[in-house]
């Protein structure tokens, strides 16, 4: 099985579109739309944002998800029923951290492992196992794709067009995160790095989309290592800020850090939209 990890993914997307590929789907095509998000959906097992709209746009490419949260082996155990015989499904196991892998259901309930982070193949897993220690078991079927003919540089100046409404939003909602981890604990300047490190996976795989359609050089905000190197430093600080006691003039920093990284976004994205 082809296994996928580059950069932007982590344990649990590379697990999707390594699995999404096994099923014969443009994948790529869900990156387009990675830029404008903001809305991610939290995981508190993991304590990271998750894409929602990597999700959908995989639906509309013809890989459709379900998530089984799982509470307990019984839960473990009527997700499990889901998933059908052959099938890969993803699996979210605890074991000193929170991590993904995949794994394909057999009939004799020793099921082979596939792990992208890792490169790994040609191991197995127990079904008795999966069903003690998971808490999330993801199911991928492939259904018909929606109809799209719009061609890679409409789609990217769509994206464009949704970023210029977007980052506006962004940059006050960042606003509101300074405001309050100036007033309360350190788990709310946390929750903003790991909301910040959301924000530059999507960045990363839209510029996977980019260079799979060689529009990366009129965007090539994205091909800049420094770009990605001020976002981290968002994140970083954001983190310094959780564990500070003197965090005021850090916040001020990282408030004209946000302002001048989304303010070169939507020049970019203003410059795409007018002349490609």
């Amino acid at each position: 099985m082809e296994l996928f990890d580059f950069q932007g993914l982590n344990c649990y997307s590379n697990c999707i579109v390594s699995a999404a590929h096994r099923l014969k789907v443009n994948w790529a095509n869900a990156f387009v739309s990675m830029w404008s998000e903001t809305d991610f959906r939290y995981d508190p097992v993991r304590k990271t944002y998750l894409s929602r709209r990597m999700i959908d746009d995989l639906a509309r490419s013809g890989a459709q998800m379900r998530i089984y949260l799982c509470a307990s082996p019984q839960d473990a155990e009527e997700a499990f029923s889901h998933v059908e015989e052959g099938e890969v499904f993803l699996v979210g196991m605890d074991a000193f951290d929170p991590h993904y892998f995949l794994a394909q259901k057999r009939a004799e309930g020793e099921f082979p492992c596939f792990d992208p982070t890792y490169s790994l193949q040609g191991v197995s897993i127990s079904q008795k196992i999966v069903l003690e220690r998971a808490f999330d078991i993801t199911r991928l079927r492939k259904i018909p794709p929606a109809p799209d003919d719009s061609c890679p540089k409409e789609c990217v100046r769509r994206e464009c067009r949704a970023a210029l409404k977007s980052h506006p939003i962004l940059l006050q909602a960042f606003g509101h995160r300074i405001e309050e981890c100036a007033v309360r604990d350190g788990e709310r300047a946390a929750l903003a790095a790991r909301y910040a490190d959301a924000l530059i996976s999507n960045r990363y795989l839209f510029r996977y989309y980019l260079e799979k359609h060689r529009l990366i050089g009129a965007l090539d905000l994205f091909s800049d290592k420094k770009f990605y190197a001020k976002w981290t430093a968002v994140k970083n600080g954001f983190y310094k800020v959780s564990v500070s006691a003197a965090k005021e003039s850090l916040l001020f920093e990282l408030g004209e850090r946000v302002e001048s990284l989304l303010g070169r976004e939507m020049r970019a994205a203003r410059k795409f939209s007018e002349n490609v």
